[in-house]
């Protein structure tokens, strides 16, 4: 089984359950994962390392392929040459935006998702796993705090492999799905060097 763990998140669970039950309609989604750079990575950089979970975040949610990428990448201070932050733009085969910045600059970790639709605004942090919508009210907005199931996303994910072993099913994120994130995620860093957007 792949190991997009994000799919395991509760903040992405409950986005999910939340777009399905209110039947809103998705207008673009913003995602943020920065952070230090983790001494262990040398053979790749952020785009593959980090900007692949939000690829497959963004499909997911969606249930929507990737039409065209545009991506910028840059190496400030990361010794192996490969790029240490990028600016992500994904459009979605039904026209949905989606917009993702990532970096090994940051001194601090944040993974953060905003999803704007035609009802609300939802920001989720994904790190403390708490979600919040805001909706328009006159000329100023109100906000709810929308509940959240705080589970760790890794134990999950293991009993859900577990549990496709043990049933000889076919597990929640498959070999297909992991291709498809690296797929658009080198596109992303085809785009970068070519710097032209890219049709997928």
């Amino acid at each position: 089984m792949v190991g997009h763990l994000e799919r395991f998140n509760p903040v992405i669970t409950a986005i999910k359950n939340y777009i399905s039950s209110n039947g809103g309609k998705i207008f673009s989604i913003n995602i943020e994962r920065v952070g230090p750079i983790p001494p262990r990575i040398k053979d790749v950089g952020v785009v593959l390392d980090l900007g692949t979970h939000d690829i497959d975040i963004s499909t997911f949610l969606t249930k929507q392929k990737v039409k065209q990428v545009y991506c910028t990448t840059n190496s400030y201070t990361n010794p192996s040459k490969h790029e240490d932050s990028a600016h992500i733009t994904l459009e979605l085969s039904n026209g949905i935006s989606v917009s993702i910045t990532t970096n090994w600059l940051t001194p601090y970790k944040q993974r953060t998702i905003q999803v704007i639709t035609d009802k609300s605004v939802i920001h989720g942090n994904l790190q403390t796993q708490e979600l919040v919508e805001f909706t328009k009210n006159g000329n100023s907005y109100t906000n709810n705090n929308l509940p959240v199931e705080k589970t760790e996303p890794l134990s999950l994910e293991i009993k859900e492999f577990v549990n496709s072993i043990k049933k000889n099913s076919v597990p929640p994120i498959t070999g297909e799905d992991g291709s498809y994130a690296l797929k658009i995620a080198q596109l992303c860093l085809k785009s970068a060097k070519e710097k032209r957007a890219i049709k997928v």
